[in-house]
């Protein structure tokens, strides 16, 4: 869908910055652990959605410290 296919860019503009302004092997750690994150949720909500908040869970937060650390990043580097 439209929506999903924006929300993927996001997420890749989120490591290149952060990977960029931060670390790339952190940004490599942390992106490695949304797609750990993405088959978790895939076979919790096939099984029972309501046990899928494991797997969202992992995402989500990889995908917060790659933006919060890339605005970080970014902001440190101008100062």
């Amino acid at each position: 869908s439209r929506s999903s296919a924006a929300s993927d860019v996001y997420k890749r503009q989120a490591l290149w910055i952060f990977s960029t302004y931060v670390d790339p092997m952190i940004g490599a750690g942390i992106g490695l652990l949304f797609v750990i994150g993405r088959p978790i949720y895939y076979r919790s909500y096939i099984k029972d959605p309501k046990t899928r908040s494991a797997g969202f869970l992992m995402g989500y937060l990889a995908n917060a410290v790659l933006m919060l650390g890339g605005i970080g990043g970014v902001i440190y580097r101008m100062i």
